[in-house]
């Protein structure tokens, strides 16, 4: 309830500051701040080579202090060798990033942007192992509530992508900033460091974290940020600006519901992973209220995503309600699908679940490069992406929930029946209000 509690309240910040900040910055301001943020968020991952994972297994503080040390000596290296990268090919860089030619020096805060995120990332598994979260939600807090100040402030002083640029990076320095901090308040006698050859050894042991848990994490960001990135490489920063501020506010659900379901759905799973009757209906009934909670909210999207944008972001962005509206379709199965990812794990089909990830970055990926290869619109490109994305997540959900034990025939006919009756019902309404004249 405390990360609960910390996840809704730095969300409900970033949804309260949004329509003041559409209205400061133009969609291309956007779009390079939505580029920027999905090439740190991938390079973070890697930037520790996930050693931070491995946190949580040392039963002795000693080596597991030891083990967030070879994580930070990861981090420094992996930002020594992204001002190599930046020195050697910024401007080109920054081109594709949507940057300015009097711009492209920003394409040095980069590697920062990454170093801090990585030392975020071990700071968060340091105050997890030692069962310290209140300190992880007012870091979550204050980290949106200083990056939205200062985009604000920055913006109203006429800044454009440099205070977008410089307001994330005040976010994470005070969120990073925080976690440092209470961690060490920690009342607790520190163990003597280990000496530089026991660090190696660790590394050597927990080797399998760079070698195989990075390229998981990897897949996992990049099923958040793909889009983002393939929009980048294909069309303006407007574009990429209108696609994310949809793409962003329509992932709340997930983000607040889905993932803490998730929890909750993996604690009762590998309860009842040995009981299979009990297990089936407790992975398709989780499944239905989804949905079914899913076709409450994101339709609203679908029949009024081009009339509540500009109404609530301003006039310049009535083409990120066109965007929404197919959005809402494939993020719909998106956050349904989101807690069976709990199957892979609770069953020990681990394998099978990564394979599954890069299958559907693959079907979004051939949907936004086919449709763009076939001289679509972003418009078209998006509609495209959002049939592959709704087949892609109703089979995964159909493999997991036949590996929890329920019926293909049984996936099929909820599904159906929770789809038609929901689409139905805001159909009914959305023909009422059209007849009225009110939308």
């Amino acid at each position: 309830m405390t990360l609960t509690t910390g996840t809704a309240l730095a969300q409900l910040i970033s949804l309260l500051c949004a329509p003041l900040l559409t209205r400061l910055y133009l969609p291309a301001d956007m779009g390079v701040l939505a580029t920027m943020n999905a090439v740190v968020a991938v390079l973070a991952v890697i930037s520790t080579g996930q050693y931070e994972q491995a946190l949580m297994l040392p039963a002795d503080e000693r080596e597991a202090l030891g083990v967030a040390r070879v994580a930070r000596c990861m981090v420094v290296l992996s930002c020594v060798l992204l001002l190599l990268v930046v020195q050697v090919a910024g401007p080109p860089l920054a081109a594709r990033m949507g940057l300015a030619a009097e711009q492209q020096f920003w394409v040095y805060i980069v590697p920062f942007l990454v170093g801090w995120l990585g030392l975020e990332r071990i700071l968060v598994r340091l105050h997890t192992r030692s069962q310290r979260f209140r300190p992880l939600a007012w870091a979550q807090v204050i980290q949106q509530a200083g990056s939205s100040t200062g985009k604000i402030g920055l913006g109203l002083m006429g800044h454009g992508v440099a205070g977008l640029l410089v307001g994330t990076a005040v976010g994470h320095l005070m969120r990073w900033t925080t976690l440092a901090l209470t961690w060490r308040q920690e009342p607790r006698t520190a163990p003597k460091p280990l000496p530089v050859a026991a660090l190696w050894a660790l590394a050597r042991r927990y080797r399998r974290f760079p070698l195989w848990a990075s390229g998981a994490g990897v897949v996992q960001a990049l099923a958040e940020h793909l889009p983002v990135l393939l929009f980048t490489a294909l069309y303006k920063p407007a574009v990429v600006g209108q696609f994310a501020l949809a793409y962003t506010i329509l992932r709340l659900p997930a983000t607040l519901v889905g993932m803490n379901v998730n929890h909750v759905f993996l604690e009762r799973l590998v309860r009842t992973r040995n009981d299979q009757p009990t297990r089936a209906r407790l992975a398709a009934d989780v499944y239905v209220r989804m949905l079914g909670l899913g076709v409450l909210l994101l339709p609203v999207m679908t029949f009024y995503g081009d009339s509540l944008f500009p109404w609530v972001f301003g006039a310049a962005w009535d083409v990120a309600g066109q965007y929404a509206r197919w959005l809402s379709v494939w993020l719909l199965f998106v956050f349904a699908a989101i807690p069976l990812r709990s199957v892979y794990l609770a069953l020990e089909y681990q394998a099978e679940g990564l394979w599954w990830n890069v299958g559907l970055l693959l079907a979004l990926a051939v949907a936004i490069i086919a449709g763009h290869g076939w001289g679509a619109e972003p418009l078209g490109v998006i509609a495209l992406c959002a049939l592959a994305g709704v087949v892609s997540n109703w089979l995964f959900a159909a493999r997991m929930l036949f590996l929890a034990g329920v019926r293909f025939w049984d996936v099929l006919q909820d599904s159906f029946v929770v789809c038609v009756a929901g689409f139905g019902g805001h159909l009914a309404i959305y023909g009422l209000l059209r007849w009225w004249d009110l939308v």
